[in-house]
């Protein structure tokens, strides 16, 4: 019982006199101020002058001590001792320490550390700062760890702010514009597992914000252990305020152009992946365009998420959306890992895509670049080892050049190294549908082999959508199987191209220029007009052609036409070199009404029966659409072509003279 008094009269002496020297501080820290009220501000400047190289000028200096040791300094300046500099000015600047956590050694806890309205020169600071000798570096006992292990346990911050303070930084660069002008900063420090931070900045007209909060572990200090969520915001980010920073390309301007970013960032502690979703938007871009006057484009928005696991060489992308108006629009989603070579997956889709404003923004850019000459070095095979596994399939609602329109094109690919799968259609065009499908190669130059399909193309339809006007009617059918051949540096693919298909025509009719009989319409004026056949001499079950494109030739190796009332049977050859003189076509014409017994030859080449004349850009045309859809396809080409209504006239006209002139002795 003695022995337990003891021990709790002893406990009470302690607790006393720690008590007595918690009421008796505040006396002891106040009592010079009982004789000098600028007691500790006096102190402060001569200590500032004695052992610094600047001086400090202070307006007052209050101090509270109970229950937290309080400094409040006012009107800060402090400039260098000889040359007068001012390194930084503030208003007001407060430290307050929580002194009962402090006395019973607990963790030092700054209740406040704040500063506002004021000015950091950050440039002048950096340029007289002390120079200290440089002594030899004495090993660290203690390591990193333990040093934040022990900042994880002795500190802690309720309350750290910074508002209104301009921070001068343009001497930084002389492409800096502008200083900084730090709005707000708020951090709260409980640990380093939970740290908060808001910051309000502003850098001419474009404004920051950012709020987050997050931590990591002190005992594995390690990017997995990081919890964080974050928001940044950045707005008013006008490009000419930057101009200094990167160069637009030629007839491209942005001087009325600003960025909106809005950027959020989350990891778990519980999860190695960091998750970012983001939304950026450039409100417009002009440029020049090539026959005058300017052009603006905008907004253009940016948005998507985007998953990035710690420590590996993958990417996810969710709904990565680029969207220009009336230029295109794609969204994506994808799964790309560089860890070893390549490997992704990428799934697009667009909604539009409008080609020709495409055309016209690229042809300012073209227009505007200055031409280097290359110098010629001759081609030599090379082989291309790549480790590359690419899957990418691409759908897009309508493609719109001009007045056509495409619906519901689909593209579907597969890169495995060198090698190139590929597949690609149009499922709804003229009620039918259309697919090209094939294989490349890139391991020793560039090969390409393929097959086109059409089926139950509406040729009424076809016609009347992409000419304007109806030309057939009937269904399309086509097979045609290409091949370039190995391609090595700049060789004409079109020489070695390697062509070969078959088109079929049903039950329909051909008008106008799409008549493969037109020469044959001079029967009709011939025939006494009660005499003349009440059915167009076109109109047919069905027309098979057969052809070739091979050694720069085109070659229509057979043409068989089973018509209601003309039969058809020929072949043509027209040699791409020279289409004008090198051009070989005869067709047969008989009658298929019983008992007709009729056949009309028709040779076409510069000499004989109809000499007419071809240009190039007309061939181009008809030779690119006979890949895409045979005959018919040609004919589309040919009416597309700028230079064809002027042949076909000519064809028509030269055709008309000669039947009239000669079209009795034919007869006969």
């Amino acid at each position: 019982m003695k022995l337990t008094k003891k021990i709790f009269l002893r406990l009470s002496k302690v607790f006393f006199w720690l008590v007595i020297l918690l009421l008796l501080l505040p006396l002891l820290l106040y009592l010079p101020l009982l004789y000098d009220k600028n007691f500790y501000k006096n102190i402060l400047e001569e200590n500032v002058a004695n052992y610094t190289p600047y001086q400090l000028t202070l307006d007052s200096l209050d101090l509270n001590v109970y229950p937290s040791l309080k400094v409040e300094l006012s009107l800060i300046d402090l400039k260098t001792k000889e040359t007068k500099i001012q390194l930084i000015k503030l208003d007001k600047i407060i430290v307050s320490i929580f002194v009962p956590k402090l006395l019973f050694l607990g963790k030092l806890q700054f209740d406040e550390i704040s500063s506002s309205t004021g000015m950091v020169d950050v440039n002048s600071i950096l340029e007289n700062l002390p120079k200290s000798e440089e002594k030899e570096k004495v090993p660290e006992e203690e390591s990193s760890v333990d040093i934040i292990q022990l900042i994880d346990t002795r500190l802690r911050i309720v309350k750290l702010e910074l508002s209104n303070i301009e921070f001068k930084i343009k001497k930084f660069s002389s492409k800096l514009e502008n200083d900084l002008l730090l709005s707000k900063l708020n951090i709260k420090y409980e640990s380093f597992r939970d740290t908060s931070i808001i910051i309000q900045l502003g850098f001419g007209k474009l404004n920051l914000d950012l709020a987050g909060n997050g931590g990591i572990s002190p005992e594995r200090f390690d990017p997995k252990t990081i919890n964080l969520i974050l928001q940044i915001n950045l707005t008013e980010a006008w490009l000419n305020e930057f101009s200094n920073f990167f160069k637009l390309p030629n007839g491209i301007f942005a001087n009325s152009s600003k960025v909106d970013l809005k950027l959020d960032i989350n990891k778990s502690k519980e999860s190695p992946e960091i998750n970012s979703k983001f939304a950026i938007q450039l409100n417009s871009i002009g440029f020049k365009q090539k026959e005058g006057g300017t052009k603006f484009v905008g907004p253009i928005q940016l948005s998507g998420e985007v998953l990035y696991p710690l420590y590996t060489k993958n990417i996810q992308t969710t709904n990565l959306t680029l969207v220009i108006p009336n230029y295109f629009h794609i969204v994506t989603n994808s799964n790309l890992d560089f860890s070893n070579g390549f490997h992704g997956r990428i799934n697009a889709n667009s909604n539009y895509i409008y080609i020709t404003p495409i055309l016209k923004l690229t042809e300012t850019f073209s227009s505007n670049d200055t031409k280097v000459e290359k110098p010629n070095v001759e081609a030599k095979k090379t082989s291309t080892n790549l480790n590359m596994n690419l899957n990418l399939n691409y759908n897009i609602g309508l493609i719109s050049y001009d007045k056509y329109k495409l619906h519901n094109f689909y593209l579907n690919t597969n890169v495995q190294n060198s090698e190139i799968e590929f597949r690609a259609g149009l499922p709804k065009i003229a009620f039918g549908n259309l697919l090209v499908k094939g294989n490349a190669s890139i391991k020793n130059g560039f090969e390409v082999k393929g097959n086109i399909e059409a089926e139950d193309i509406n040729l009424e339809n076809l016609t009347k959508e992409f000419l304007g006007k109806k030309l057939a009617e009937g269904k399309l059918f086509t097979s045609i199987r290409f091949e370039t051949g190995d391609q090595v540096g700049d060789k004409d693919i079109v020489k070695n191209l390697l062509l070969s298909g078959t088109t079929t025509l049903k039950d329909g009719i051909l008008l106008d220029q799409a008549d493969i009989l037109y020469p044959v319409r001079f029967l009709n004026k011939l025939i006494p007009e009660k005499e003349k056949f009440n059915s167009n001499i076109s109109r047919f079950n069905s027309i098979e052609i057969d052809y070739l494109i091979k050694n720069n030739n085109i070659r229509v190796t057979s043409l068989d036409m089973q018509g209601k009332v003309f039969n058809a049977n020929g072949f043509a050859r027209v040699g791409l070199e020279n289409p004008s003189n090198d051009i070989d076509a005869k067709l047969t014409v008989s009658a298929s009404l019983a008992g007709g017994g009729l056949k009309i030859p028709m040779n076409y080449n510069p000499s004989e029966y109809v000499p007419f004349s071809i240009d190039k850009v007309w061939l181009g045309s008809v030779y690119a659409g006979m890949i895409f859809g045979g005959p018919m396809g040609a004919m589309i080409g040919s009416m597309l072509s700028e230079n064809a209504n002027m042949t076909i006239q000519k064809i028509q006209n030269k055709a008309k003279t000669t039947i009239d002139e000669k079209g009795k002795n034919l007869l006969e």
